[in-house]
């Protein structure tokens, strides 16, 4: 929904044309943060909870008795930690990119505070799932009996008896002197140590002081020049990069002096391998499928008929 606010408010989807937009849209950089904050899975939100629990999962894993199971865990475990950094790195780019900073659009931004703000029914959506995730974070042993009995048909187990050993405070999966979380107390000190770090940021001795931006002595500074999406996931790309088909392209306008030339000119495509070995091919199969089938719709009802009694003829064939 956060995504779509800023498809709606810029008509832009390419983040490096966005930023500063925390001035202009308040209300959904709060609960777009709050979002970013729950999927990277940190707490007080809902999402530590879940990758919490997952973790100890893993950790109960020696007392399997199946060997493969003893085996794969280990890496299951090390894959969803991994995860987690690339989705904090991602929510991180998305968060410090599209709000954080300055206008890099083309066009001026709105001149005054709230101007690309989404309307009232798109922020409650958001209102209404961001609370969602405060509470499910905060009070998770509310929830666990409620999605006790989905993990009892797939696994035969439960863990609300033991989750909720100690009372609504306290989350317990396996045992109180192994593991215990309490999201309540976590949220407490939360807002306490922000409000210490307020009162001690903005006091009179320590106080914040704004000047000018230091530029190194270049006078033109704009916003063009900051960092931008591509420039933030290039290490990613540099690591990953075998998983992609990437290809850079960088050109320079010929000058009487090549250490400064007039223009620079770059170009970044990145194709998914995936999608030409794997899903491509099965959508092209999937669509040729569908035109050949289509030529059995030939609009007479006789037709149709004929299509109906023969599948009745071959399921009483099955059937017996």
């Amino acid at each position: 929904m956060g995504a779509g606010a800023l498809l709606h408010a810029t008509h832009k989807k390419n983040m490096d044309e966005m930023g500063g937009l925390i001035h202009y849209m308040p209300w959904t950089s709060t609960l777009f943060l709050i979002g970013s904050i729950s999927i990277s899975a940190l707490p007080p939100f809902n999402g530590f909870i879940s990758e919490w629990l997952l973790f100890q999962a893993f950790l109960l894993s020696p007392s399997l008795n199946s060997p493969l199971l003893n085996l794969l865990i280990p890496m299951g475990a090390a894959l969803l930690a991994l995860t987690a950094a690339l989705v904090a790195t991602c929510f991180v780019k998305g968060f410090g990119i599209a709000f954080l900073g300055h206008w890099r659009g083309l066009h001026n931004p709105p001149l005054h505070r709230g101007g690309l703000e989404v309307n009232w029914p798109m922020r409650i959506g958001m209102v209404l799932t961001a609370l969602m995730c405060l509470i499910l974070g905060i009070l998770p042993t509310m929830v666990i009996e409620w999605m006790d009995k989905i993990s009892d048909e797939l696994v035969g187990g439960k863990i609300a008896t033991t989750a909720g050993a100690f009372g609504w405070l306290w989350l317990t999966p396996v045992a109180h002197e192994r593991a215990s979380y309490s999201g309540a107390i976590v949220f407490l000190w939360i807002i306490v140590v922000v409000m210490l770090v307020y009162i001690l940021l903005h006091s009179r001795k320590t106080a914040i002081h704004r000047v000018p931006l230091w530029d190194c002595g270049f006078e033109k500074i704009t916003p063009r020049m900051q960092y931008n999406a591509t420039s933030f996931s290039m290490p990613i790309r540099r690591i990953f990069g075998f998983l992609f088909n990437i290809r850079e392209q960088v050109r320079l306008s010929i000058s009487t002096n090549p250490s400064f030339p007039n223009r620079l000119y770059y170009r970044l495509r990145i194709r998914d391998r995936f999608w030409g070995w794997i899903y491509k091919p099965i959508s092209e199969s999937s669509y040729w499928i569908s035109r050949k089938l289509g030529r059995l719709q030939h609009g007479y009802i006789h037709i149709y008929l004929i299509y109906s009694f023969i599948t009745i003829i071959i399921l009483l064939v099955f059937a017996r």
